[in-house]
């Protein structure tokens, strides 16, 4: 548990120093390569659940087995460069092309309760993103595998 940061605070609506969970983790291959270094800031109810819950698959997964509700969430890409520490964790070179990912997620009644910022090896990652109000599951069958071409609406 931390005080969120101004950045974080500003993404949160919420006055800098609020109490915030902080959650940075790496998502990877089973080979050990990883593909992108990202941080959670979680404000509480929901960072309280959060903490008594083992975070096992992916953020989504880990979000839905502390039984924490999505109402909808907002995702920017944007493209930013490698520096020193990002190289090191990412295992490219400092000044490669990265890119970065941002996320507030909201609960159902549209207050934001999650702030997330990632950085990912463009040559590694495939963004596929679904988001409806109350949906209980996310089919992940219908994602199509890398290389495939998704279904464009004609």
């Amino acid at each position: 548990m931390i005080s969120a940061p101004a950045a974080a605070s500003r993404a949160l609506e919420v006055e800098t120093g609020t109490p915030c969970l902080r959650v940075d983790y790496a998502a990877g291959t089973i080979s050990g390569d990883v593909d992108a270094a990202a941080t959670n800031y979680v404000l509480f109810p929901e960072a309280q659940r959060l903490i008594d819950t083992p975070f096992v698959v992916d953020w989504y997964a880990y979000l839905s087995s502390a039984g924490v509700k999505i109402g909808g969430s907002d995702f920017t890409v944007s493209a930013v460069l490698s520096d020193e520490t990002l190289a090191s964790v990412l295992r490219t070179t400092e000044g490669a092309p990265l890119l970065l990912l941002e996320q507030t997620i909201r609960d159902m009644s549209g207050r934001v309760f999650n702030y997330a910022i990632a950085h990912a090896r463009p040559d590694r990652l495939r963004v596929v993103s679904h988001s409806a109000r109350g949906a209980a599951t996310f089919d992940r069958t219908a994602v199509p595998e890398r290389g495939e071409r998704p279904n464009r609406i004609q």
